[in-house]
Formats: structure tokens, sequence, C-alpha cells
């Protein structure tokens, strides 16, 4: 699927995604799941494919299968680091996929 989505809730995507995405409360993103966006929301969990970029105004969750790839600007330092194939940089806010 291709486009907007503006949800005043939450929403969970299980399909693959392109496009922009703005929730309200949280913006899950299940595993089996492919999302390349542009995303703001309230909170975040990937445990599925994320490339792009999350603006958050509470935490991004990494879930262990998550992959992601791109910018995260957040309140808190650093997003939760729960999966074992993701890094994160701290100061720049910015997850590469680990090998």
């Amino acid at each position: 699927w291709q486009g907007n989505l503006n949800v005043e809730d939450s929403v969970r995507i299980d399909v693959t995604f392109s496009g922009e995405i703005d929730a309200k409360g949280t913006l899950h993103v299940a595993e089996g799941a492919q999302v390349d966006a542009k995303v703001r929301a309230s909170y975040v969990v990937i445990s599925g494919e994320f490339r792009g970029e999350i603006r958050c105004e509470q935490r991004v969750d990494l879930m262990p299968r998550s992959r992601v790839s791109g910018e995260v600007i957040t309140s808190s330092p650093c997003p939760t680091p729960r999966a074992r194939n993701a890094s994160c940089s701290p100061e720049l806010h910015e997850f590469t996929p680990i090998a």
C-alpha cells in the first residue's frame, strides 16, 4: 500500500507500506511488515522492517527481530535497543542494520 495515513488513535501495520504515517497514539510495525515512510507518532514499536524517518513524542521500542534503517527523532536520549540486529548512535539517533 502506498500513500498517506492519518490516524486519530493507534495503528498497526501488517503489510508493505510506503508513504507517510501520522498517528496521535501508537504506531506498531508488525513482524513481517515492511515500511518505508516518514512517521510522526506518540509512541512507536518496530517488530518488522522499517526504513525512513521517525519523529516520536515519547519513545521507540525495537523488538528482537526488527530491522531498522533511518533517522529517529525522539524526546528520549536513545530509542530502546531491544533489537539484536540494530545499533543506535545516541548523538545522531540513526539506526543501521547489523549483518
